[in-house]
């Protein structure tokens, strides 16, 4: 049923809950007075549960839209509004660092790249080779799918297809070499994701015709 008053065609704002703030003020607060507390251990492990339980909602979410061409036109609309897609002068930048040291490389600061963002650059420790390691498993992602769109609208062996291919995999084999020695934590972890995944990359299924 539909509360009176509401209006389902205007924008809806999110803000993170009440639990997730309070966990993180209060440890902070904890923190700042070199203090442990019983109960936060608990409220984090609350809260946490409830975070991998949307974490595994979102991988299903996308991976059985990716899976299906009918899905994707239901929630094209849906995904865009998710992860922000917006024109480079309609949005600020995440950092204004990034367009002088990156040659003027424009990062939007959008829900999608705060997210990495966020996962992959919050210390720019060099020896940090976990998140060095989700580094090399998002560039082998880019650059699968940069391969496909090369080899499909350009030919394979055309000089940009080669030299934009070669120029990443030189930071492939960096970011491999280099974070390889990171340990298996999922070997004590005490939460997982744990479901087959229904996307098989390339072999969507092809959307019926009437």
């Amino acid at each position: 049923m539909v509360k009176r008053g509401f209006n389902p065609q205007e924008p809806k704002s999110y803000q993170p809950s009440e639990q997730m703030k309070n966990l993180i003020e209060e440890k902070l607060r904890l923190l700042k007075k070199d203090q442990s507390d019983r109960n936060w251990d608990a409220q984090k492990s609350k809260v946490l549960n409830k975070l991998f339980q949307s974490w595994a909602d979102i991988i299903y979410f996308l991976e059985s839209i990716a899976e299906n061409a009918d899905l994707q036109e239901v929630f094209e609309k849906d995904l865009k509004e998710l992860f922000e897609v917006k024109l480079d002068h309609s949005v600020k930048q995440l950092s204004p660092l990034f367009g002088v040291e990156l040659g003027g490389m424009r990062i939007q600061e959008t829900a999608f790249a705060r997210f990495v963002f966020a996962s992959l650059i919050p210390h720019m420790d060099d020896d940090d080779t976990f998140r060095l390691k989700l580094l090399h498993t998002l560039q082998s992602i880019v650059y699968a799918k940069t391969w496909w769109i090369l080899t499909k609208s350009i030919d394979p062996n055309d000089i940009i297809t080669k030299s934009t291919l070669e120029v990443m995999v030189k930071a492939f084999e960096w970011t491999y070499y280099i974070s390889k020695s990171t340990r298996d934590y999922t070997k004590d972890a005490s939460r997982y994701i744990d479901f087959k995944a229904p996307y098989k990359p390339y072999l969507r299924k092809k959307k019926k015709k009437n």
